[in-house]
């Protein structure tokens, strides 16, 4: 059995799309015709599209982390509450809004009522389940704690999630402040300067250098914006295909954990997601080894990745975690002595999981302290350009003013 995506006309002549489960695109438009709907498509199965068609617009499958964390708790509490798993799965996708999460639990129910387990069905949609999700999901299905697992899992999702909305709306007011900044000296440069500099250069005076310097930014904005504008989005398009490759994706992470002015930040952010993964994987009952080398798969930063393959390797050979982990170089030392104390007392996901509350928490500080500086920086530097403008207006007025 497998999952189809259909748009078919109802009664009333409106489209319904919508995602079911048949054995084949014919018994799908069966199905759809006992319903009362005439089908007008019938793709093939979730699983063939995502083989051939959707290699490249894969996101079109991809859930997003708020969804997925709203889904797992939903999840959790069905499953915890006796029921199947196939049956969780059907009724989170039935009352589920969105289109694509639909699709993806359809897909993965139908793999489930064929035979396989929740983690193999997922590993079908590993687009939308990362690798530590599936391990996470194997480990409840293996020890028979599958519902707590997943709300574990749930929790881990929804603190990543708040800690991501607080940042973008922290983003926010600067992002405008910067937008509207921009377009206040893009519209003086272009329209304020030539209509009142103009009146000086028609009657030949000589003008001061940095008032000839902004009619020649004037002139150059007003006759070469588009082309302007078509270079700065083809320098971003340009940087955006640069850093995905893993040359540069690999020099770029590698800056932003050695660099003084952003060490501190990056620093914070990979103990504060490695320990917390790390910790809900060992709660889990995977094994250390496996354990690190899922949360060194999950981590952002590609540098760090590079470093913790030689902290795997270190295990392999006997090394205590928080040895292994010190060879790598980017995590704090509290996270690492707590690391050291779990393993003694041998309760490494607890300690686990305390370094990451605390590295979160210091990670939200620097946020905060870096986004309450950058405001004024923002303030400080569109009045600076302002200044500069306003001088370069008032400088021939001043000069006239002498000579008379």
């Amino acid at each position: 059995m497998s999952a189809y995506v259909f748009s078919a006309l109802d009664s009333q002549g409106k489209t319904q799309k919508g995602v079911l489960e048949a054995d084949s695109s014919r018994q799908a438009r069966d199905l759809l015709r006992q319903r009362g709907l005439v089908p007008l498509s019938v793709e093939g199965s979730v699983d063939q599209q995502e083989s051939d068609k959707l290699d490249v617009f894969r996101w079109r499958r991809r859930i997003s982390a708020a969804e997925l964390a709203l889904i797992t708790r939903q999840l959790a509490t069905l499953i915890q509450s006796g029921m199947p798993v196939d049956k969780a799965l059907q009724a989170v996708a039935s009352q589920s809004e969105n289109q694509q999460s639909r699709t993806v639990l359809v897909s993965v129910r139908a793999k489930v009522v064929e035979g396989y387990s929740l983690s193999e069905a997922m590993l079908k949609q590993k687009n939308s389940f990362s690798a530590t999700y599936r391990e996470m999901v194997r480990a409840g299905e293996h020890s028979g704690y599958l519902g707590p697992v997943l709300e574990q899992l749930a929790e881990h999702l929804e603190r990543s999630t708040d800690s991501q909305h607080k940042v973008k709306m922290a983003l926010l007011y600067p992002c405008m402040l910067m937008g509207v900044a921009l377009l206040m000296v893009v519209g003086l440069i272009t329209y304020v300067v030539p209509q009142v500099v103009g009146v000086f250069a028609e009657q030949g005076a000589q003008l001061p250098v940095l008032t000839r310097y902004l009619i020649y930014s004037s002139d150059l904005l007003r006759e070469n914006g588009w082309l302007i504008v078509s270079v700065l989005a083809g320098m971003v398009i340009s940087l955006r295909v640069a850093l995905k490759t893993p040359r540069v994706r690999l020099s770029l992470d590698r800056f932003r954990v050695s660099t003084r002015l952003l060490r501190r930040l990056f620093r914070a952010s990979s103990s504060a997601q490695f320990s917390n993964t790390l910790s809900i994987l060992v709660r889990g009952g995977i094994p250390i080894v496996d354990g690190v080398r899922i949360a060194r798969e999950a981590m952002s930063n590609q540098w760090v990745r590079a470093r913790l393959a030689d902290s795997i390797k270190s295990l392999e050979e006997g090394s205590s975690l928080h040895k292994s982990l010190d060879q790598c170089g980017v995590f704090s030392p509290l996270m690492l002595h707590m690391t050291a104390s779990g393993e003694a007392s041998g309760d490494l996901s607890m300690l686990l999981e305390k370094a990451a509350e605390h590295e979160q928490r210091r990670l939200n500080y620097l946020i905060d302290g870096s986004l309450k500086l950058l405001e004024p920086a923002i303030l400080l530097g569109v009045g600076t350009v302002i200044f500069i403008i306003v001088l370069a207006i008032l400088q021939p007025i001043f000069e006239l003013n002498q000579l008379l």
